[in-house]
């Protein structure tokens, strides 16, 4: 599962801003495109603040809208290079992993 979160990653990051660029010509798409880069800045501000570390923490956190992709998103966005945003990204994704196995094996209880 964490390999496989990993894949896509690089591609998101490189190629993400050029594909939002050509969609955003489309009336239709457009404005979803819009939505979307104003929802990487703003879930961009603990990543602004902290740079890696807030990367790795925000991908850490197995919430919804939160991720490794989520990460790459926020990560070409905030125009942080591949070679920095993928080592942060695969740490979060890892730390992940450890706390939903953890939780599902029933160690950490949330409520």
């Amino acid at each position: 599962a964490i390999l496989g979160n990993l894949v896509p990653i690089p591609f998101l990051i490189l190629l993400l801003r050029r594909i939002f660029g050509w969609l955003r010509k489309s009336s239709w798409v457009g404005p979803k495109i819009d939505w979307l880069e104003r929802r990487a800045h703003l879930k961009g501000r603990l990543v602004r603040k902290y740079r890696l570390l807030g990367l790795t923490l925000f991908v850490a956190v197995p919430l919804p809208g939160t991720g490794a992709w989520t990460g790459a998103l926020v990560a070409a966005f905030l125009h942080i290079r591949l070679r920095h945003a993928l080592p942060a990204i695969a740490l979060g994704v890892l730390v992940a992993g450890v706390l939903v196995t953890l939780m599902t094996i029933g160690i950490i209880h949330l409520f």
